[in-house]
């Protein structure tokens, strides 16, 4: 029932590229376990400039910059401010402002108590569980899907190849539990390896303690965009 659901949620798919931009930095919300950051500090932005939540994120937790009243995520916007006509001639007619569709855009990060075990590729059962019913409950909200990219992250232990596979096969778990169908142009499976950690762990640590100071490095990412309701 929910493969059908998502299936026809994807029929009406349009192809998305994301061009690449540079984004504002956004400060981190009071609650520290929020936002994905990276070593920095940083709030984490997908390449399209979403910001990455952690399974604890809540409305009380957002911040300017990734929800709420948004700031531009364009360091530095060409185009200029939209001014009112009437502000060089008072004779003009006023200028009509015209709003924006409303949008579902989302986007999911596993929580590290419930995403990947060190070097493993499978989803536990309240893990793919808890996912499931979250993304349902959130795609359930759009009128029309137009893009969906899936992402997976491993930590910085192992080999540049093997992590490579590993985060691409995280990737494919995550897809395959959610039904999403990767033969779809405007669905990108993929997996980066570690090349995006959020932990800033130092490797004197003894080898359990940093692969369990690691844990949030190695999640998936669920991102969807299209119009609400």
């Amino acid at each position: 029932m929910f493969n059908k659901l998502t299936l026809g949620l994807l029929s009406g798919l349009v192809v998305f590229n994301a061009s690449a931009q540079t984004f504002t930095d956004v400060k981190p919300s009071p609650q520290p376990d929020a936002y994905a950051k990276d070593t920095r500090g940083t709030v984490t932005r997908s390449d399209s400039g979403l910001c990455w939540r952690t399974g604890y994120w809540s409305p009380t937790d957002a911040v300017t910059g990734c929800d709420g009243e948004l700031a531009s995520p364009v360091a530095r916007p060409t185009a200029p401010d939209l001014l009112p006509s009437t502000a060089k001639n008072p004779d003009a007619a006023p200028l009509v402002l015209v709003t924006p569709a409303n949008r579902c855009d989302f986007t999911i990060t596993l929580p590290v108590d419930i995403s990947f075990a060190f070097g493993k590729a499978n989803l536990s059962a309240n893990a793919g569980n808890r996912l499931e019913t979250d993304y349902s409950k959130r795609v359930g909200r759009c009128k029309l899907i137009e893009s969906i990219a899936v992402t997976g992250h491993t930590d910085r232990i192992g080999s540049t190849a093997s992590n490579m596979i590993l985060s691409e096969q995280r990737a494919k778990a995550v897809a395959t539990r959610l039904g999403i169908v990767a033969n779809i142009s405007s669905v990108r499976i993929s997996g980066i390896g570690s090349t995006r950690p959020v932990t800033s762990c130092p490797d004197t640590l003894a080898r359990s303690n940093l692969i369990a100071c690691l844990a949030d490095d190695r999640r998936a990412t669920i991102e969807v965009r299209g119009d609400t309701k």
